[in-house]
């Protein structure tokens, strides 16, 4: 079985629901500022800033929504259950179907992007659902997708406001 500091995963769960609970009547510009303002900042909070409460503040439509398609194209036959990088053990279901899912999850602002996608049989994919206490957070200091969507929702912000908005890298480096 492999080792996972479910400390950290917890941590940052936490960290991410308290932030989003702090600004459930914040915009995005205020949001972001106090990203950008709090040297503890981190990954967490940043999540906070793609999540789809703001699109209509952003005025994102359908069609230019940073996420994607809500569902990943089908399994490749030979793909095998990721489980071990969730849970910490390799799956016991042997032969089963498997799922493409959201790592973090779409609901949350998770793009429909190949370095957000879980691999997972139908057993391990429904016991995930969309618990962000169970998101590698570890590895999202790496993941492509999260830059690339933050740029669309700076680029939708720059539409609305004369000051400048820029990316809140120092938070996207640490966890």
């Amino acid at each position: 079985m492999t080792s996972i500091d479910l400390s950290l995963r917890l941590a940052s769960a936490f960290r991410y629901h308290k932030f989003l609970a702090k600004h459930s009547d914040s915009s995005w510009f205020e949001t972001l500022d106090d990203v950008e303002s709090n040297i503890e900042s981190g990954i967490p909070e940043v999540m906070v800033l793609i999540h789809p409460r703001w699109h209509d503040e952003l005025k994102f439509t359908p069609k230019s929504d940073p996420r994607g398609l809500t569902n990943f194209s089908a399994a490749a036959i030979r793909a095998k259950c990721r489980s071990h990088e969730l849970w910490g053990y390799e799956c016991p279901y042997e032969g089963s179907k498997i799922h493409i899912d959201h790592t973090f999850p779409f609901s949350r602002g998770g793009a429909t992007k190949d370095d957000n996608a879980m691999y997972l049989c139908k057993e391990h994919n429904l016991s995930k659902s969309t618990d962000l206490h169970l998101v590698p957070w570890e590895t999202f200091t790496q993941k492509l997708w999260i830059k690339t969507e933050l740029e669309v929702f700076l680029v939708m912000a720059q539409r609305l406001v004369v000051p400048k908005v820029f990316l809140p890298f120092i938070a996207m480096k640490k966890i």
